[in-house]
């Protein structure tokens, strides 16, 4: 017979080609071919749209709350039924909120009925949302009246276009649903958000269409290479005479198709994730990772000096590009200006005055009245931003009560403060029973304990770099076309996005349950996906500086990174013991005057991305250690596991962080101190890292110089192995075993 035909060599290029179109399709669908991107920038700017639109109803609705909440059950349903019956409100000073809530709804119609090719309408007048505490028995109700059970789509639950036989809340009561809610400002929002991505699906739709992307064809009718966009808005409908027929009825006559890698995009967006009945225990896990994730992290300052810092690297990236570009281009007053943002920038004024255009920028977003502001905010949302933080990040699936104690204050000064929090936690139990109300109690306690920082500082930073970075591409680009000019912001909103964290996750066009199963065994998955895209490509853009007429953003941020960084350390090291710095490490793991127990100068690293690259088995490398390198790898790979994973797995093993026993292991040991040590072992890890490593420090080395404000703010001496003096101590077993005693006593 005919010899076998040889295996391709792993090196073969049509192997090394598939290999990397594999790995794009997993992390980065977008960029695996031009139809792709485009259909990626059309999602992420509709997503933009629909995500400020939602913000500007609820904004406009939020000076209601606290007089909404105050209301009695009995008034919540007088004031829905006379909203659904087109009466005046019983009481007069509802109706400023029953006017509003009527606004928002005629102003979604009109938004709807106004699209090329809608759906036309049997818009109920005076028609809230339903929502229902038994999904499945609300479907089938649906289902009896005409309602279509459907899955996720780029239009949502479509249910609201079409007319209800029982139009009333008070008749699906009288039917046997059980409301999710009284609230009637909730369940607006509800109907918005549903409208709203309903809006921005048609609209995908017709510029995939309007672009050449998606093309319609029968059944078998698409070329090789094609995959149909699986989605209801891409079903394809004609008039059609049925033979025998006297009239036209509407039939679906083919589908919508895309080009394999721009479906995959699109399809990726609708994914449904993880299902029933493994979606609740999902969710109850991802919860649990993120507040153990929030309290290790939150309460810890090791975020705002980070995002400080960062502001101020950004800001002489910025700088970088204007001075690299202006120079190739030949254009002195760019140069001038980039050279005026680098210096500026390694300023203490810089984080400050970042902050205060940040909080313009929200403003100007949320209130759409900035005229000078308005390009601005239409690039924001071209490029695919967010101004609050993805709901993946929460420990909770509603509300905190750093916002309730926000608008509670904004409408009832302090009193509005304490009250409006206490009466969405009373709401919570009676909506959610007395078990999840207690979950979402301390859920939306663990978070505003992070909420000054992660819902305040760190999104006015990140929109006041990116304000500055889309008035630049502005500015640069005057002759780009609309496309080119939204592909740049999109490329502007990732950067600021890798560079400071709270990743648009809609933005990566992941599949959802790869994503779900990545949320549920990393810790900050965003942060780990961000440091790899600016930093790594940043480190690979740089050889390619000397050829282009651009700086990449990539490889400003490295310049900026190390710049900001460096300058910083040598002022540390300096303030803390006199010396200027004498060589690379001195900058960049500046020394305190201190000791380490093995004689060598004691160091510090300032909070960066530096220690993951060093991590990652950068260090290793600069000291030619190469075969270290993998077990750096390995090991920073471990610390990275989702938190609620690392403790179940110490539980298992009945060993802690530092080694020791959670549980005193002896027989002799009596079972209620054995659950003390358990209970104590549980309510360590809550604890802080600011606050261990402030807790433990001195005693790993008493001759430390490093305070326990430095720790609690992020600046801590790196581990031994991310030093290039770093050799094996001879009192290592010593070491271990102070780690295990200290373990030990944490548990006491």
């Amino acid at each position: 017979g005919a010899a076998a035909a040889p295996a391709p060599h792993p090196l073969d290029p049509n192997v090394v080609k598939r290999g990397a179109d594999t790995m794009k399709a997993m992390f980065a669908p977008a960029t695996r071919s031009p139809e792709a991107a485009l259909t990626g920038q059309i999602i992420r700017n509709q997503g933009g749209v629909q995500a400020r639109a939602n913000a500007l109803a609820r904004r406009s609705i939020e000076q209601f709350e606290l007089q909404i909440m105050k209301l009695p059950e009995a008034d919540r349903w007088r004031m829905i039924d006379d909203i659904e019956n087109g009466r005046p409100q019983a009481r007069p000073e509802l109706q400023p909120a029953a006017d509003t809530l009527r606004t928002l709804y005629d102003g979604a119609y009109e938004k709807i009925a106004a699209l090329p090719d809608h759906e036309r309408l049997n818009f109920i007048q005076n028609y809230l949302p339903h929502l229902w505490k038994d999904p499945a028995k609300a479907a089938e109700f649906y289902a009896s009246y005409g309602k279509d059970v459907v899955p996720p789509s780029l239009a949502g639950r479509t249910g609201f276009m079409k007319k209800r036989t029982i139009p009333t809340y008070q008749e699906g009561i009288a039917a046997g649903l059980q409301p999710v809610t009284s609230n009637p400002l909730e369940m607006t929002m509800q109907y918005i958000e549903n409208a709203n991505r309903y809006i921005a699906g048609k609209k995908i739709i017709a510029e995939l269409k309007d672009e050449g992307v998606a093309r319609f064809f029968k059944p078998g009718d698409a070329p090789a290479g094609w995959v149909k966009i699986d989605d209801r808005l891409a079903e394809v409908y004609r008039p059609v005479t049925e033979e025998g027929g006297k009239k036209p009825v509407m039939a679906k006559v083919g589908d919508l198709y895309a080009p394999e890698p721009a479906a995959m995009v699109v399809n990726n967006y609708l994914s449904p994730g993880i299902k029933q009945p493994y979606k609740g225990v999902y969710e109850a896990w991802r919860k649990g990772g993120n507040l153990l994730n929030m309290a290790q992290l939150g309460a810890s300052l090791f975020h705002l000096t980070f995002t400080t810092l960062d502001s101020m690297a950004s800001g002489v990236a910025n700088g970088a590009r204007n001075v690299w570009g202006g120079a190739k281009s030949l254009q002195p007053g760019r140069v001038a200006r980039g050279l005026g943002q680098a210096a500026y920038s390694l300023t203490p004024g810089r984080p400050v005055s970042n902050y205060l255009r940040g909080r313009a920028a929200l403003k100007a977003y949320l209130e759409a009245g900035d005229a000078r502001l308005a390009p601005l905010v239409d690039a924001y949302v071209k490029g695919g931003g967010r101004v609050s933080m993805d709901q993946f990040y929460r420990g909770t699936s509603a509300g905190n009560f750093w916002r309730s104690l926000r608008v509670g204050a904004q409408t009832g000064g302090v009193k509005g403060a304490i009250e409006l929090p206490y009466r969405e936690i009373v709401q919570s139990y009676k909506d959610l029973g007395p078990l999840k109300g207690t979950a979402r109690f301390l859920g939306n306690t663990m978070e505003l304990i992070s909420a000054p920082l992660m819902e305040d500082i760190v999104p006015k930073q990140k929109l006041g770099v990116a304000f500055e970075m889309l008035h630049d591409t502005m500015r640069n680009n005057p002759h780009m076309t609309p496309n080119e000019l939204r592909a740049e912001f999109a490329k502007d909103i990732d950067s600021v996005d890798n560079r400071m964290g709270q990743l648009v996750y809609d933005n990566l066009f992941w599949n959802k349950v790869q994503k779900q199963l990545l949320m549920a065994s990393v810790r900050s998955v965003g942060w780990n996906v961000g440091t790899i895209r600016e930093v790594g490509g940043g480190i690979l853009d740089m050889p390619k500086l000397l050829s282009s007429r651009e700086m990449t953003r990539k490889a400003s941020y490295i310049i900026g990174m190390t710049t900001t960084v460096g300058l910083y350390g040598a002022m540390y090291q300096y303030l803390k013991t006199g010396k200027p710095p004498e060589n690379l490490q001195d900058l960049y793991m500046p020394q305190t005057g201190g000791k380490r127990p093995d004689g060598q100068p004691e160091r510090v690293m300032l909070p960066s991305y530096l220690k993951d690259v060093l991590d990652f088995g950068g260090a290793s490398a600069l000291r030619g250690q190469y075969g270290e390198i993998p077990g750096d790898m390995g090991q920073t790979a471990l610390n990275k596991i989702n938190p609620l994973a690392q403790s179940l797995k110490e539980m298992w093993t009945n060993r802690d962080f530092y080694g020791a026993y959670i549980v005193d292991p002896r027989a002799t040991t009596p079972l209620e101190d054995q659950l003390s040590q358990a209970a104590r072992y549980l309510r360590g890890q809550f604890t802080p890292f600011g606050i261990r490593n402030m807790q433990i420090g001195h005693r790993l080395n008493p001759d430390s110089q490093v305070t326990p404000v430095e720790n609690l703010f992020g600046v801590n001496v790196p581990p031994k192995h991310l030093q290039m003096d770093y050799t094996p101590y001879v009192d290592q077993q010593a070491l271990r075993k102070l780690y295990r005693e200290l373990g030990q006593e944490q548990q006491q």
